[in-house]
């Protein structure tokens, strides 16, 4: 009996350290994933705002000669 329990103790010590190994793997891609993301995210923001300042350029010639 003492065995068995000692067997199931070993086991379960096993899938303790296998769960956290996976847990840690998961953070770190979690963390990189959103880091990835936020990146993309942020460039599409600055390609939005770049293209916003070209039609505001295109428009200005006209809104100066409105007010002239």
């Amino acid at each position: 009996l003492q065995e068995s329990v000692q067997k199931a103790k070993e086991d379960f010590e096993k899938i303790s350290d296998t769960i956290k190994q996976e847990f840690e793997r998961f953070d770190l891609n979690r963390v990189r994933d959103f880091r990835n993301n936020f990146l993309k995210y942020m460039e599409s923001l600055l390609q939005t705002q770049e293209a916003l300042i070209e039609c505001w350029e295109t428009f200005l010639p006209e809104a100066k000669s409105i007010s002239a």
